[in-house]
């Protein structure tokens, strides 16, 4: 009797840890199935002013929800993915011969200034800077 109870313990402690792990591999589907609507929302609308409230409407949760994903699965916020992804595109804008003030609004910045600060502080040079530096590369390449 002591051995099919310990049996029973073990078979309902397995049953709990197993659920236990479905829930926890649900929820983080649901966070990731979350995070990519955010994501494609984000694509569609980055050069619009975008607001926190509108990455989680996207996806039908709430702010904290949305902040707590972003902070959870990618150790970042959404203002700081959404300011990288603006960024990272204004990089390719770069190789075009378009003015930076063209390409700040492209990407979601009303002020050329505030374009510029942010580019210098994630990528270590200004906007300027980095076109020329390119051409430079591109030219010792050739």
């Amino acid at each position: 009797l002591v051995g099919s109870e310990m049996c029973i313990r073990d078979r309902e402690s397995a049953d709990f840890q197993f659920s236990q792990q479905w829930e926890f591999y649900s929820i983080n589907l649901l966070r990731q199935q979350r995070l990519q609507s955010i994501f494609l929302f984000i694509y569609a609308h980055y050069a619009d002013d975008l607001q926190l409230s509108d990455l989680a409407a996207s996806a039908n949760i709430s702010v904290g929800e949305c902040c707590r994903i972003f902070q959870n699965i990618l150790h970042t916020t959404p203002y700081g993915y959404l300011t990288n992804y603006r960024i990272q595109t204004s990089v390719s804008l770069l190789h075009r011969d378009l003015p930076i003030s063209q390409i700040a609004g492209l990407v979601g910045y009303n002020q050329v200034s505030n374009y510029i600060a942010t580019f210098k502080r994630i990528i270590g040079c200004t906007p300027a800077q980095y076109r020329k530096q390119q051409k430079n590369e591109s030219e010792h390449t050739q």
